[in-house]
């Protein structure tokens, strides 16, 4: 198919705070799983910015993105 863009997240800005569940609902297709990745450090953004803390997501070792992940990451995801 050749190289395809995909415009997955648009002008999203989420903050969380310590303790807090949060729950990402949408239908099908609209970007929860891509959202998540970005959130884990599993995908890199290729534009814009994934920040937590003063971590830099998309500039970090893989090994300092498996201690972000171990330290401070915890995903649950259930199908409704």
């Amino acid at each position: 198919m050749g190289e395809v863009e995909v415009l997955a997240l648009d002008n999203v800005d989420f903050s969380a705070r310590a303790g807090e569940f949060d729950v990402i609902l949408g239908p099908s297709g609209s970007g929860k799983s891509i959202f998540l990745n970005l959130v884990d450090g599993l995908d890199i953004p290729t534009s814009g910015e994934a920040w937590f803390l003063d971590h830099r997501l998309a500039s970090v070792s893989e090994s300092a993105l498996t201690r972000y992940r171990r330290e401070h990451v915890g995903v649950r995801l259930s199908v409704l």
